[in-house]
């Protein structure tokens, strides 16, 4: 998917706490693959050295932060399933700074 189409479907998903599910290629072994998410950001990561924006979201079946590349992904499909998204961000190392606006109150 190109950046804007990710950037626009997160952004719906994270606005409505809504988990979605990402089908994307493996960029270690081109593999396609399935997973259910709940978003958090589309942002360039502060460990990442790469200086791209990438697809941040919570990983249901890791248990755990994941990023996605944009360019990677195939679709993105938002479900009616909610999220807590304070549940995670207490397991984030650093306090959250968000680049998509949000009102998770």
């Amino acid at each position: 998917m190109k950046l804007d189409e990710v950037v626009k479907r997160i952004t719906e998903a994270i606005q409505k706490k809504r988990v979605v599910e990402v089908t994307y290629i493996r960029g270690e072994d081109g593999v396609r693959t399935c997973r259910m998410m709940e978003p958090f950001d589309v942002a360039i990561g502060r460990r990442h050295k790469t200086g791209r924006k990438m697809f941040w979201g919570w990983c249901r079946e890791h248990n755990e932060l994941e990023s996605k590349i944009p360019a990677n992904i195939i679709s993105i499909e938002i479900t009616d399933e909610t999220f807590n998204p304070k549940i995670r961000e207490k397991t984030f190392g650093s306090p959250a700074r968000y680049e998509i606006k949000r009102d998770w109150k």
